[in-house]
């Protein structure tokens, strides 16, 4: 409040910006000095609010509003229970626009347009989509223990897509999700799956990701292309006025304990990629930079796709290095499915009378036969699972360790080079797979034909992107690496090769002689051949100064 006192007239004036606004002009039309009487302060809060995901179209970037929160608006008990990342919220405010002013105190001729909140509360339609009602319950719990209500979940994943049910079995897994176990008082396992879908274009990836990122509340769909790791986890913006830096949510953090959809991943630069590594392992992500520092939660499950570098497949190149994925980051990841696209005379068939009966109204999804193709009904199913904490059985943890063992040690091998089939984060992969087999069921323990689920889902992953040809058995280095046990094998001969014909014959050796000398130790040519190739392809250590020579 501010005192004229030639006429002791009283003028009060709103402080809405960072620079002291003060009366000029009395109402009676004299200019002059205006002394201060009083001031009243009171709590503010700047709340940023974005545009919800399936509002935008592909490529769209979301609208973010900026609202003023005053007096009891600002409560601890409202940011810890409604104003959450990612939650939906119903705003009734006054439209306003506040000057700005520059470093020297002038007005800018632009305007910051915010809304000054009246009244927040929570959105309902979201209870509708989500949240089962007491009769739907009861319905579902019914259900629950016939074996066919399964196969009718991982149907309705995504039905417009042709097949791939091991992929749409792993989405409805992974929505379920495991169960989050504290192992002492430091080290907790994740109880949420992450799926990486890579291949070739026009596959049904796409489709896949985004029929997974709506299966639970807060489901969120990010793209490659433009996103950087920051923007996925947290970065630190300016707050336009309370003045100061702030850290602002990215997608990983909006969709904590939901799903989170990252397309065409591989067009995210792998150093930007390294932010995600302790999001989806520790899952947690930890902010500090431009003075901001900030811990944030990202309990969150992740199905990323990816097409190959050179925009297909290589037959005859290993899937994994395809791809521009850094090895650590591929790790986080329980299941991995290719997408491969063979002209198959019989596939192809199908797959088109899929396509074309689904757009000329000729083929439709029954709810009468399959009630989850009501995506409401899919979505509840799941909520009502989430609610379970399954233990582990000894018939689950049996089953699971048997074949972890006979997979890693199997009895008939008669190799010289000894593939290692299976790891730790395999067999924590599996129990994350089994638990969530056991929500939904709706079982308070995890057993047998849990274990059996996971196993078969794991072993179909591993099978299709890291099997060894030659010894007949996956192998894990091939999926971390690109390069299999025996290839590496190879790859030592032919270095201890070198270093002696280097002794013998100089620097320069000839790649006949080395050929030859390789067949004696029981490597082919084709693989010799192979191997020089991709040494000279990756440079380093090895050229060709003339045709037929390496040194």
């Amino acid at each position: 409040s501010y005192e004229f006192p030639v006429c002791g007239n009283i003028i009060k004036i709103p402080q809405l910006t960072d620079n002291l606004k003060e009366p000029t002009q009395c109402g009676c039309g004299r200019k002059g000095r205006f002394k201060q009487l009083s001031k009243e302060l009171i709590d503010i809060q700047e709340l940023s609010i974005i545009d919800p995901a399936e509002n935008l179209t592909e490529g769209e970037q979301p609208l973010t509003k900026v609202i003023l929160l005053k007096d009891d608006m600002t409560s601890h008990e409202l940011n810890k229970t409604l104003y959450i990342y990612g939650s939906r919220i119903i705003i009734n405010g006054i439209y306003k626009e506040l000057p700005l002013f520059s470093r020297s105190g002038g007005q800018l001729t632009k305007y910051l347009t915010i809304i000054e909140a009246n009244s927040v509360e929570p959105e309902t339609e979201e209870s509708k989509q989500f949240y089962p009602t007491p009769e739907e319950k009861k319905e579902f719990m019914e259900m629950a223990s016939d074996p066919r209500t399964y196969e009718k979940l991982i149907e309705a994943v995504e039905p417009t897509i042709h097949g791939e049910e091991r992929a749409k079995e792993a989405i409805l897994l992974q929505s379920a999700g495991g169960v989050r176990r504290h192992l002492d008082e430091e080290r907790v396992r994740r109880g949420d799956s992450h799926i990486f879908l890579i291949g070739d274009p026009a596959t049904g990836k796409s489709v896949l990701i985004g029929a997974a990122s709506t299966l639970l509340p807060r489901g969120r769909l990010a793209s490659g292309k433009g996103t950087s790791g920051p923007g996925l986890c947290a970065a630190v913006v300016k707050n336009e006025i309370v003045g100061g830096n702030r850290a602002d949510a990215g997608a990983m953090v909006l969709a904590h304990k939901s799903i989170i959809g990252i397309d065409e991943i591989g067009d995210i630069d792998n150093e930007q990629l390294t932010y995600l590594n302790p999001a989806m392992e520790q899952q947690v992500f930890n902010l500090n930079k431009a003075g901001v520092r900030g811990k944030f939660n990202t309990q969150t499950r992740v199905i990323a796709g990816a097409n190959p570098k050179f925009g297909r497949f290589d037959s005859y190149q290993p899937i994994i290095g395809q791809f521009n994925i850094d090895v650590t980051l591929l790790s986080r990841f329980d299941l991995i499915f290719p997408f491969k696209d063979i002209p198959n005379k019989e596939k192809d068939e199908k797959l088109a009378d899929h396509i074309l009966s689904l757009n000329a109204g000729l083929k439709t999804f029954d709810k009468t036969e399959n009630i989850f193709f009501d995506r409401n009904k899919l979505r509840k199913y799941i909520q009502c699972a989430l609610k379970y904490e399954p233990e582990l059985t000894p018939e689950l943890i049996n089953t699971i360790k048997e074949y972890y063992v006979n997979t890693r040690n199997p009895e008939n091998f008669q190799g010289e080079v000894k593939t290692i089939s299976l790891t730790t984060r395999q067999l924590e992969g599996l129990l994350r797979l089994a638990e969530a087999s056991a929500k939904l069921r709706f079982s308070k323990k995890a057993g047998e034909i849990d274990a059996k689920r996971a196993i078969d889902l794991m072993q179909f992953s591993l099978t299709k992107v890291g099997f060894d040809e030659e010894t007949g058995t996956v192998d894990i280095d091939k999926i971390a690496t690109g390069i299999s046990a025996t290839e590496r094998d190879a790859i030592g001969k032919l270095e201890e090769i070198i270093k002696e014909m280097e002794n013998t014959s100089g620097k320069m050796i000839d790649i006949t002689d080395l050929v030859e000398l390789a067949k004696d130790q029981g490597i082919s040519e084709e693989r010799t051949e192979e191997i020089i190739n991709k040494i000279l392809k990756k440079g380093g250590d090895f050229f060709t100064p003339i045709s037929g020579k390496i040194m």
